[in-house]
């Protein structure tokens, strides 16, 4: 579950698992962009998948009440597996 916003507008620091649908809904529907860049973030979440990567982590200030996002922060095992660093 994806918790409420802290008051300047971003989650509250940790680790909050959630579900494709819940960052869809929360993050990815708001503006033109947003919706925009969830399609990016699924494309990177199948690869993740078909790599059997065991973790997704998303951040910058796509996962934040930012409503000018520029883009979203991905990490995953995939870089690990690939070579391509941490």
């Amino acid at each position: 579950m994806i918790p409420d916003f802290r008051p300047d507008g971003y989650l509250p620091e940790g680790l909050h698992d959630a579900t494709e649908a819940d960052v869809t809904f929360r993050f990815g529907s708001s503006t033109l962009r947003r919706r925009r860049l969830i399609f990016r973030f699924r494309r990177w979440l199948k690869l993740a998948r078909a790599t059997r990567s065991r973790r997704f982590l998303l951040d910058g200030s796509f996962a934040s009440r930012q409503y000018g996002v520029g883009t979203f922060t991905e990490n995953t095992d995939y870089k690990e597996k690939q070579g391509l660093g941490t």
